[in-house]
């Protein structure tokens, strides 16, 4: 005849084999019974799990979870899409004179935007800060005042060499020149906004965040 086994009370079971269709009752393990190292490969399948059974609060993730984060595949809450940050927007306040035939520095000495702190109004740079190398998208404009019949040069300096540079040597009134490209940095690269002319007399530039700006920010780290 068959064999009925029925559970009552607390059953110590160690190392037995039972037939579950043998068994009537309820068996309740106690916590932490049953171990991953207690199960087979493969046999919990997600068909077996009900839906929303395994919660936020039984993963080891770290960081933030809120709407506007994402779980990554290293077990981490991201914040979606890029801060592209450090950015910076520095310029000069005031005109300043260019003379012919001379590479001048443009004092920018006021920050519209500067979100880790690496202007340097006294050296007339922005800085890279600590720990916030990288790729950076960075440009430099400058809009002069009255008529150069010259050839004129926007660059930017980087650690003090020219890096990146455009030329307009058309006669213009109240013309511009802008200059922008991508570049890799690392902490403590300092970068500068330069002009030259050779229209044969000095000449100024315009003061003001629209006439002037050297500005960049992080797109990759």
């Amino acid at each position: 005849p068959s064999t009925v086994v029925t559970t009552t009370g607390t059953q110590t079971l160690t190392n037995k084999s039972i037939d579950a269709s043998q068994l009537t009752g309820t068996i309740t393990p106690s916590d932490n019974t049953v171990t991953t190292a207690k199960l087979s490969d493969s046999s919990v399948t997600t068909a077996k799990l009900n839906d929303a059974s395994v919660t936020l609060a039984k993963l080891t993730a770290t960081g933030t979870q809120d709407a506007t984060t994402f779980l990554r595949g290293d077990n981490t809450f991201a914040a979606a899409g890029e801060t592209n940050t450090p950015a910076f927007s520095i310029y000069k306040s005031n005109n300043q004179t260019i003379s012919t035939n001379t590479d001048t520095l443009i004092q920018v000495n006021t920050a519209s935007v500067d979100t880790d702190s690496g202007f340097s109004s006294s050296n007339y740079r922005w800085v890279v800060p600590s720990g916030k190398g990288g790729v950076y998208y960075i440009s430099w404009r400058y809009i002069w005042s009255g008529t150069w019949n010259a050839r004129i040069i926007a660059y930017i300096n980087k650690n003090g060499s020219t890096f990146i540079g455009m030329q307009n040597d058309k006669e213009r009134v109240d013309g511009g020149v802008s200059v922008n490209g991508i570049v890799n940095l690392s902490a403590g690269d300092y970068l500068q906004g330069h002009v030259y002319q050779d229209s044969g007399s000095s000449r100024d530039i315009v003061g003001g965040f629209i006439w002037n700006e050297l500005a960049g920010f992080r797109i990759k780290e």
